[in-house]
């Protein structure tokens, strides 16, 4: 268990960002830690389903992501109990009654949720009503109990259940369900034994409505929503919520745990970071945002004492940067940088790069230095010496490959004076002084701060979104 966290939901029919920022929202009441954004294509949405775009501005701000799916036909007979005009309907029995709607809805919902960028994480189907009262408007009777309610609901869910997990078998997906609504739904849903997705029952999300069925004594939650529509962020009304410590099925930025701080430092400082460091950035990314907190892991001066100069020495020998696992097994080694620099320079691809084309062996004072090899060998009674071995005299072979790790490394030429002063180094020697250089790290810099930022990035699983969430009207609340 973890602390319990703050966070937000609000609805806004011109799109998630189309009046609140991101730094807004991460800054709001104190500090919140997630929002609560609609996904999906469905009716009485607007425009306010979450974007790639919106993911991408949110993650920036270290804002953990909830998504809701919630379909609300103007006309009513949606998932709530208030029609596009704020009145009561009780037209969400015959849509609770409608055989397959679970399907049809879980398909909108997953669809919503690739679209958002969302890989991981729940889903959660808002109920918004009061299971309890079905009032015909025309008899002021209830068309059907709250047993009846809840069994229509439920198995509208056994159905989402269904189809989660067949697509999350199929695509290698995690999908969870939630369900937000009335202390007696939720309890009805997260005791179905026929109501689960990816190994866990359905969360829940405990509508703001006091007065609805069961939410009173309903202590069980994820999530709670309080203080509907008391605060207002740029112009729009916000629900406040929060967690209750345990996981709730958000996903976007994952900094504020253990694993994803494992998994950056494995892919920045190929090493696990330890409880002390873990700790650390969690309570970082609390205040500053995952964004600025990878950025400081990857210019910790441990990254640029073990891990720059490999990624230096890398592009010079081979003009790109390593694969991932090979930084992690090349760092890990353990290996000084005149260590790994020779094993660079002693590759055959070293050679084929900065020997003219068809050419692997130079002849120079009578000695022959041969590209690919580590350590001398004898071929035909003929003893080659390794290419990192070859003297850089004035007008030599070796000059050339000078010409090339600039050509490579700093994109020009050197000058005549700075080649000179390579003279009397054997190439080895001349690529290891080159990487030290502070002309090759300028150089390089930004391109491996970006690749470490990426890397960390794909390790953590990093996504962000927005949320967002309706405006309540007296004691009715909307998801």
């Amino acid at each position: 268990m973890t602390d319990a966290l703050f966070g937000i939901d609000y609805r806004d029919s011109a799109g998630a960002l189309a009046h609140v920022t991101p730094a807004d929202i991460k800054s709001f009441q104190g500090g919140a830690s997630f929002v609560i954004e609609y996904i999906g294509v469905a009716a009485g949405q607007g425009d306010n389903a979450l974007t790639a775009a919106n993911a991408s501005a949110l993650e920036s701000a270290g804002l953990s992501i909830v998504s809701v799916y919630e379909n609300r036909p103007l006309s009513g007979g949606g998932m709530s109990d208030t029609d596009s005009n704020g009145h009561y309907t009780s037209a969400w029995v015959d849509y609770f009654s409608q055989a397959g709607r679970g399907t049809t809805d879980a398909q909108a919902a997953i669809s919503g949720a690739i679209s958002a960028g969302q890989l991981t994480g729940a889903i959660y189907f808002a109920i918004d009503l009061d299971p309890a009262k079905s009032t015909d408007a025309t008899t002021g009777l209830n068309r059907i109990s709250e047993t009846a309610a809840l069994n229509l609901i439920d198995q509208y869910f056994q159905e989402i259940s269904a189809y989660f997990n067949s697509y999350n078998q199929l695509h290698g997906t995690s999908y969870q369900i939630g369900v937000y609504g009335a202390g007696d739904t939720l309890s009805k849903i997260a005791t179905d034994p026929l109501v689960m997705s990816d190994g866990s029952h359905a969360l829940t999300w405990l509508a703001g409505a006091s007065s609805w069925a069961g939410s009173n004594t309903f202590t069980s939650w994820d999530i709670k929503q309080y203080d509907n529509d008391q605060f207002q962020l740029d112009g729009r009304n916000v629900d406040l919520d929060q967690s209750s410590g345990l996981d709730f099925g958000a996903w976007g930025p994952t900094l504020n745990n253990t694993a994803a701080i494992h998994d950056v430092y494995m892919s920045v400082l190929q090493r696990p970071a330890t409880t002390a460091e873990q700790n650390y950035w969690i309570a970082q990314d609390a205040s500053i945002g995952n964004a600025a907190v990878i950025a400081d892991i990857v210019s910790l001066p441990e990254a640029q004492t073990n891990v720059y100069p490999v990624l230096q020495a890398f592009q010079l020998a081979y003009a790109h940067f390593p694969a991932a696992a090979t930084l992690s097994a090349i760092v890990q080694t353990g290996l000084t940088e005149a260590q790994f620099s020779s094993a660079f320079v002693s590759d055959q691809t070293f050679a084929n790069l900065y020997l003219p084309t068809g050419v692997n062996v130079i002849q120079q004072g009578g000695i022959s230095y041969e590209g690919g090899i580590e350590n001398a060998i004898v071929k035909g009674g003929i003893t080659y010496q390794p290419l990192s071995s070859l003297p850089i005299i004035a007008g030599g072979e070796g000059e050339s490959i000078i010409k090339g790790f600039y050509q490579t490394g700093l994109g020009h030429l050197p000058t005549p004076t700075t080649l000179a002063g390579f003279d009397g180094l054997t190439v080895g020697q001349a690529f290891l002084a080159f990487i030290q250089s502070q002309a090759d790290l300028a150089s390089l810099h930004s391109s491996i701060v970006s690749y470490l930022t990426t890397a960390a990035d794909n390790a953590s699983g990093i996504q962000s979104i927005v949320g967002s969430a309706d405006v309540s009207h007296g004691s009715v609340a909307h998801a």
